[in-house]
């Protein structure tokens, strides 16, 4: 019926008001891609490749296989160049140190690549990965870190990882945005709708049914 019509319609829009409503900043994308979510379990963590090493197609390639190999899984990925506004925010707990500046400039420098990696205690599990913050501390403790072999000092140290859930949670909504809800929504909405039509179809209430 023209009613039933009507009201598929409303509830449409008005799924697609709810999954457009995502005013999480995201960063400007200059190339990426983003990983199926796959929404598997374990411990979530922010993983970064800074943008010394960003662009070393080759270098990306092996630690993703160190990932693997550590048990990880990555759940999303997503290449881009920040801007510096966004770095200073991502950064903000540094803002009084006299590194902040620099840091900011290196950060929006170059392409950067993210992920959102998961697994069993992944945040330490990321950052015994990457080692210890300075590249020469790194070298002398940890050789095989990914710090040791790619970085160059404290700040091009090639890798970030987040250091505890609260940081995961700021900066996965930080810098991947709510791309994952989205995607949720967008699922939830179709479902929805496509349940509402094969009642209506069935109830012979529809065009041709």
């Amino acid at each position: 019926s023209r009613d039933a019509m009507v009201g598929v319609i409303l509830i449409a829009v008005s799924c697609a008001a709810l999954v457009a409503d995502e005013r999480t900043p995201v960063p400007r994308l200059s190339a990426g891609q983003t990983a199926p979510l796959r929404l598997r379990g374990g411990e979530r963590t922010f993983a970064m490749l800074k943008p010394d090493i960003a662009s070393d197609a080759r270098a990306v390639d092996e630690i993703k296989g160190r990932i693997a190999e550590a048990g990880l899984a990555i759940e999303r990925e997503r290449q881009c160049t920040l801007s510096k506004s966004l770095c200073k925010r991502f950064y903000e707990e540094h803002r009084a140190r006299p590194f902040y500046g620099a840091l900011v400039d290196f950060m929006s420098s170059g392409p950067v690549v993210m992920f959102e990696l998961s697994g069993v205690d992944a945040i330490s599990a990321w950052r015994a990965l990457i080692g210890p913050t300075n590249t020469a501390v790194a070298r002398n403790d940890a050789p095989r870190s990914i710090r040791a072999l790619y970085g160059t000092d404290g700040t091009r140290n090639a890798a970030h990882g987040a250091d505890s859930p609260t940081s995961v949670a700021r900066e996965l909504a930080l810098m991947f945005g709510s791309s994952r809800l989205y995607f949720l929504r967008c699922g939830a909405a179709l479902a929805a709708i496509s349940c509402i039509l094969a009642t209506l179809k069935a109830a012979g209430q529809l065009p041709g049914s």
